[in-house]
């Protein structure tokens, strides 16, 4: 049995650890993405994160199944991590957790961040915001950057859509615009979801309401698709077309005419 199974905080649970991302905060960084969401997006482009609990995935690769999800110290991450310190010396770069959601497992979350503090890392957390306040609170506080990921504005649309309320996610998103944190909220667009000129208007009225002065906007893409063949599971937007250029810069226009400094993420 290993530890987390016994209750303690020395082992977490890692889908995957990739090196040299750009696109997970600033510089060349090393993504350490943690296993367990509280969301269910139908969009998801890693559906194999959500459950907290490793599982069977076929790999293409080599024609046979694998297993997604394996128990790590956080010194063993920290030592992947680490490998690669010049480049985020040159670059500007560190660690960041993400996931699924990182703060689904907060000790072992914190440690990490510690340990990459006192290896002269900057430390950066992908987050949904779906966690307990406390729990939020404490790791933001700790972090050098947040991106924080707000899906919907209405919370019976955002229910159906992620299987998660909106509430608590609006709690945290108004505890860190008002944070020492620096922080980024997102909004990815997704196609008869949250797309259109109203839908705009009224993500403005939400920001304007919590605090929120500025987002990022995230295009909806296909990357992920074949991962739910490959874990047997259905795809609810397989074959949606990705939004124009276009439609995303109105829908940019749009939150910028209602007083939102808006940017379509590079």
């Amino acid at each position: 049995m290993n530890q987390q199974a016994n209750g303690t905080s020395e082992l977490g649970l890692i889908f995957d650890i990739q090196r040299f991302s750009i696109d997970d905060g600033p510089g060349i960084r090393t993504c350490v993405f943690l296993k367990g969401c509280p969301l269910r997006c139908a969009w998801c482009c890693n559906p194999e994160s959500q459950y907290r609990r490793p599982e069977s995935m076929w790999d293409r690769a080599s024609r046979s199944p694998v297993t997604v999800g394996r128990w790590m110290s956080a010194p063993e991450v920290m030592a992947v991590a680490l490998r690669d310190i010049d480049y985020y010396r040159h670059s500007g770069g560190g660690l960041t957790l993400s996931g699924g959601e990182f703060m689904t497992q907060p000790d072992f979350a914190a440690t990490l961040i510690r340990l990459a503090h006192e290896g002269g890392l900057s430390v950066v957390g992908e987050t949904s915001g779906a966690a307990p306040p406390a729990v939020f609170n404490r790791l933001a506080d700790q972090l050098d950057l947040v991106l924080m990921d707000i899906k919907h504005h209405d919370s019976t649309r955002h229910r159906q859509v992620t299987r998660a309320p909106l509430r608590l996610i609006l709690q945290n998103a108004a505890y860190l615009a008002r944070s020492a944190t620096a922080h980024v909220f997102r909004v990815p667009v997704i196609p008869g979801v949250n797309d259109s000129r109203d839908d705009a208007k009224s993500f403005a009225e939400l920001f304007s309401k919590h605090g929120i002065g500025s987002v990022e906007l995230l295009a909806f893409h296909q990357y992920g698709k074949g991962k739910y063949d490959d874990l047997n599971r259905e795809y609810a937007f397989r074959g949606v077309p990705s939004l124009t250029d276009d439609q995303l810069l109105a829908f940019r226009d749009e939150l910028i005419l209602c007083g939102i400094d808006a940017k379509v993420a590079s």
